[in-house]
């Protein structure tokens, strides 16, 4: 997941900045730097509009040079973890989200940050301790809510990860990425029709999310309607022709409906995409020993 930089300091007067215009920005920064190298907020901000760009190596190295002329600025070390995280490089992350907290612990944007830092290291129970300490902080973080939910999941703890995601909705109802893990979760309980009703909340949200639209195809063919299923996996399809996953799920409600010379056309759509994919080679040969075709079921699972 890449994520913004959060500005701490304000408007200081730069118009292209404040527009987002983010280019004609950093000309305005060097400008000012070239006039007063020692200008730390200068350094601060052309690093945010790098990160902005996606530029993040670059704005590591400014926020060093912010953080040299002001070494307890909490917005840079948190910036700077932010660059950082978005380069993979957590452990990094973490340490620099760690000095902002030693500067205040109750900077709870950090205690967040960290935790995303962490929960992305595979650190999950360290992770839940961060949200915990931003939440009590400031219990009404959606965000932080629904954070704290998908650590949860990855933790198979789901119905304590759906409490978090139902926090997460009462402080926004309008929570997209709320509604949809909730979803996922609610489907790994086998609760599928309930599953199905946030995977709608999503789409009234955003009707051309073929990820949406492929997880509430998978509900609907579990829950035996394989025609919904269907037609939700091409709608996905649709709006995504390259989706893998659509195409082996599409395939996999065709061969259930006996449509299976369809099911294999489907198959071979998700292979020519990743010929690697396990579950569409294993799906083909289910189909083809249906069709009595041992010899190619075989091929399939070599």
């Amino acid at each position: 997941m890449k994520w913004k930089a959060e500005d701490e300091w304000g408007n200081q007067d730069n118009y292209y900045y404040d527009i987002g215009d983010y280019e004609k920005a950093i000309e305005s920064f060097d400008r000012v730097l070239e006039l007063d190298p020692k200008n730390a907020k200068a350094w601060h901000k052309k690093a945010n509009a790098l990160n902005y760009l996606g530029k993040y190596k670059e704005a590591v190295k400014c926020y060093d040079r912010a953080l040299k002329l002001d070494p307890i600025y909490i917005g840079n070390w948190n910036n700077k973890g932010i660059a950082l995280h978005n380069l993979d490089r957590y452990e990094e992350a973490i340490e620099c989200y760690q000095r902002a907290l030693e500067l205040d612990p109750k900077y709870v944007k950090t205690w967040n940050n960290k935790g995303i830092a962490l929960s992305d290291s595979g650190k999950y129970q360290e992770a839940i301790e961060c949200y915990d300490r931003a939440l009590e902080l400031d219990p009404k973080l959606e965000t932080t809510w629904n954070n704290k939910g998908i650590v949860l999941s990855y933790l198979g703890k789901y119905q304590e990860a759906i409490g978090c995601y139902d926090r997460a909705l009462e402080l926004d109802p309008k929570n997209a990425k709320a509604w949809y893990n909730k979803g996922n979760d609610l489907s790994c309980l086998e609760r599928c029709d309930e599953a199905i009703d946030c995977y709608d909340r999503v789409l009234e949200l955003d009707r051309n999310d073929p990820i949406t639209l492929n997880n509430k195809g998978s509900a609907l063919d579990r829950l035996g309607k394989h025609e919904e299923a269907i037609y939700c996996f091409d709608r996905a399809l649709e709006l995504d022709a390259k989706f893998a996953l659509a195409w082996c799920n599409k395939g996999i409600a065709l061969r259930k409906l006996s449509k299976y010379k369809e099911a294999i056309e489907c198959y071979d759509r998700a292979l020519g995409l990743e010929p690697r994919n396990v579950s569409a080679w294993q799906n083909k040969a289910f189909v083809w020993e249906a069709l009595g075709e041992h010899e190619k079921a075989l091929e399939c699972r070599k």
